[in-house]
């Protein structure tokens, strides 16, 4: 007999299913654990997610998360489950400039996407996709941090039937290889035209900075090419953006070039 409170992934509402990415984040670093393995597995092959929903299921948690506001946590919420229906959302936005959101900030501007992924990179969450009236093409990829977005994300409508615009969430990623265009990548910023091939950026670390990225590494690339003594010198094989000099920063005098 069916036990009617089993847990079945395709009876969640739409808004509860589109959450899925956070079960799935939650749970990814902890993969090598046998448990952890067999129940990733129970998800994907007992319940039968498809291809596509398991390639949405990126999103990343970072260590504040906790700490988010219930305004912040429904936009994500919002997106995700724009994303798994694959349809485009609207919201106004702050333009990114110096310094903090005023009040009365008038730098906002109006932005239609077609959402492809929520990421997270120094406790930052990003929405990505690409702009509605926009070429699918890969150099038209952009990312918009969800605290800069205002007030709040809604399905975005068709000017003439104002029906939501739909998209073709697999075709999308295939056309532009979204699932590699943060291969090389330490954080968000990449300019297309300018990073296209990684480069080796080699980096010295001591102390107390040499064990944590040795235990953690810096970008899955990542590999030790010299030892002396308790320092370090690893490679990485990454686009050299702004973003991967801020990481280095943040060992302060255990670090460097």
């Amino acid at each position: 007999m069916q036990n009617d409170n089993d847990f079945s992934i395709h009876s969640l509402k739409d808004n509860e299913r589109g959450t899925l990415p956070l079960l799935f984040s939650i749970l990814k670093p902890y993969e090598r654990f046998p448990a952890v393995a067999a129940l990733l597995t129970n998800l994907i092959q007992v319940h039968k997610l498809n291809d596509a929903e398991i390639k949405q299921l990126t999103w990343g948690v970072g260590k504040s998360a906790r700490s988010l506001s219930d305004q912040m946590i429904q936009r994500i919420v919002d997106i995700l489950g724009c994303i798994n229906k694959q349809v485009a959302v609207e919201f106004n936005y702050h333009k990114v400039t110096e310094g903090a959101i005023e009040q009365q900030d008038e730098n906002i501007v109006y932005r239609k996407i077609f959402p492809l992924q929520v990421r997270t990179f120094e406790d930052r969450y990003y929405l990505v996709g690409i702009e509605v009236g926009k070429a699918v093409a890969a150099e038209n990829i952009k990312h918009f941090p969800i605290d800069r977005i205002h007030r709040r994300v809604d399905i975005a409508l068709d000017d003439v039937s104002e029906e939501p615009l739909v998209f073709d969430w697999q075709a999308m990623v295939e056309q532009t290889d979204f699932e590699n265009h943060y291969k090389h990548c330490i954080g968000m910023y990449r300019e297309f035209g300018k990073h296209v091939q990684p480069v080796y950026i080699y980096r010295w670390f001591r102390g107390w900075a040499a064990s944590q990225v040795q235990a953690v590494p810096i970008h899955p690339s990542q590999e030790i090419v010299q030892k002396t003594g308790g320092e370090i010198r690893i490679r990485l094989s990454v686009y050299d953006t702004p973003d991967v000099q801020n990481v280095f920063r943040k060992y302060g005098d255990d670090s460097w070039g």
